[in-house]
């Protein structure tokens, strides 16, 4: 027992002798009026950088937090001032001498004061461990003016002139500077900060975890550069695993929708069927459409019951773990941290076309799919939103036709030429008149004897042709008259054989 108490003893001598040396380290290494000639000119050199804005209201937001957090803090002595800086970079930085500069992005994305507190006890945190003149101490041949220009470049992650001409000069040690600022200090920076909150009190430090994690989202959509000694910061992710597990460790609970912003559930009205119908909905996921009320009841003031139960479960913090199903005089009903959010009516199966025990399964199904995809924000950001429907064109505006001309006078057709007179087919050639057959020749008479030959008998004039028929004129052409055969020409007379010429005489 005594062996135990001797060995117990000098366990927590050497603790002690630890955290003595430990607060030494931090025991003012640097003398006030060195610290403050490096701060004013290092502030110098921000403000070439960015434009200073006032904002009374958050300047003096920012000194409460201020005035409550130092008293806890290792340096409560230091007089902070603090600048606003009018840039869309989302940045918080801390100078030596106590002066701390918050971005007008980073103020417009905060969602609470604990997470503005948590920011404002990191950057404390680097001022009470001089990390920004311990960084500096590497660089120690650089005149005064380049010297703030490398905490500047340090503190706000950007160079400026006066670093790149040290760069140029050969002075690699400014590099790691740059690199190691982040490596070894932030996280303790980060330890520090929620040591801070935790001690005052009044400030959740899940504002600080939370305010990571939205970093962390970022490097995840946006995965930076392998930068190698260049890297100025460490990644989130590890960060918010160290922070998550020294709030672990101080027992506290960690409740995100404390300290951000989220949104309620609500009341959807629309249909079933033919009923009017009110549908409970978290997060654009449906847990349960009714339209019943116990008598002496209405819908919507059952509805908003529902959803104060359920608001008040969420912003205790209640997650998937804490939902169940139980049976409350014989009926399911879902509960959470204590707290009854719905109870499933006959009613309601009915409506649903489904059991009540089914209907509460459903239910509880849809609550933790909405809690599931909360979780998946947190980690991965928003869902992107669905694409929007293509867009119509709308059909070009009609131009509007020109102011009609009036037709000009119709010219009147010309008059229809009527087709030519058909002419008509020719007449038909009559088939020529058939040659008679030409008249036998009878045999010679015998010649008689000669006698006195007679004179020969006239031959008879030709018949004469009659004269052509006269055309018509042409109006009609009739057919043309037929043209009578020629009148036949009689055989000529036959000649009778000479007389036979007497012999003549002895």
């Amino acid at each position: 027992m005594h062996t135990y108490r001797r060995f117990h003893a000098f366990w927590l001598s050497l603790a002690a002798a630890f955290l003595l040396a430990v607060g030494s380290a931090y025991a003012a290494p640097y003398s006030p009026e060195y610290e403050a000639r490096i701060g004013k000119e290092t502030i110098e050199q921000v403000k070439k950088q960015y434009t200073v804005y006032e904002d009374p209201v958050q300047l003096q937001r920012l000194q409460t937090m201020v005035d409550t957090l130092k008293a806890v803090s290792q340096r409560p002595d230091v007089n902070y001032q603090i600048f606003l800086l009018d840039t869309e970079e989302e940045n918080a930085f801390s100078i030596p001498g106590g002066y701390i500069c918050f971005t007008k992005q980073l103020l417009a994305n905060i969602e609470s004061d604990d997470q503005l507190a948590g920011i404002l006890a990191h950057e404390m945190g680097h001022n009470c461990t001089y990390d920004a003149l311990t960084e500096a101490d590497k660089a120690q041949k650089l005149s005064l003016p380049v010297l703030a220009a490398v905490i500047a470049a340090i503190v706000t992650g950007k160079s400026s002139d006066a670093i790149s001409s040290t760069l140029a000069a050969g002075l690699y040690v400014v590099h790691s500077v740059l690199s190691t600022y982040s490596v070894k200090i932030e996280t303790r920076a980060d330890r520090n900060g929620v040591d801070y909150l935790i001690k005052s009190g009044k400030y959740d430090p899940t504002g600080l975890l939370t305010f990571m994690e939205h970093l962390a989202v970022q490097e995840r959509t946006r995965p930076p550069l392998n930068l190698g000694i260049f890297k100025t910061h460490p990644f989130s992710t590890a960060r918010v695993a160290a922070i998550y597990k020294q709030i672990s460790a101080a027992d506290l609970d960690i409740n995100r929708r404390a300290v951000t912003k989220w949104d309620p559930p609500v009341l959807v009205p629309g249909k079933s069927g033919d009923h009017d119908v009110q549908t409970l909905s978290l997060w654009e996921y449906p847990l349960l459409s009714f339209n019943y009320a116990l008598p002496g009841t209405d819908v919507s003031a059952r509805g908003a019951a529902m959803v104060q139960a359920l608001t008040e479960a969420l912003a205790a913090g209640a997650q998937m773990g804490d939902f169940s199903v139980e049976s409350r005089n014989h009926l399911p009903s879902i509960k959470a941290l204590g707290r009854l959010i719905v109870t499933i009516y006959p009613e309601d199966a009915q409506l649903n076309q489904t059991t009540p025990d089914d209907l509460a399964a459903r239910t509880m199904a849809g609550v933790k799919a909405a809690l599931y995809a909360e979780t998946l924000t947190r980690l991965y950001g928003p869902r992107p939103a669905p694409p929007a429907p293509p867009v119509e064109t709308p059909p070009p505006v009609e131009t509007p036709p020109p102011a009609e001309t009036p037709p000009p006078a119709e010219t009147p057709p010309p008059a229809e030429t009527p087709p030519p007179a058909e002419t008509p087919p020719p007449a038909e050639t009559p088939p020529p008149v058939e040659t008679p057959p030409p008249v036998e020749t009878p045999p010679p008479v015998e010649t008689p004897p000669l006698a006195e030959t007679p004179p020969l008998a006239e031959t008879p004039p030709p018949v004469e042709t009659p004269p052509p028929v006269e055309t018509p004129p042409p109006a009609e052409t009739p057919p043309p008259a037929e043209t009578p055969p020629p009148a036949e020409t009689p055989p000529p007379a036959e000649t009778p054989p000479p007389a036979e010429t007497p012999p003549p005489p002895h």
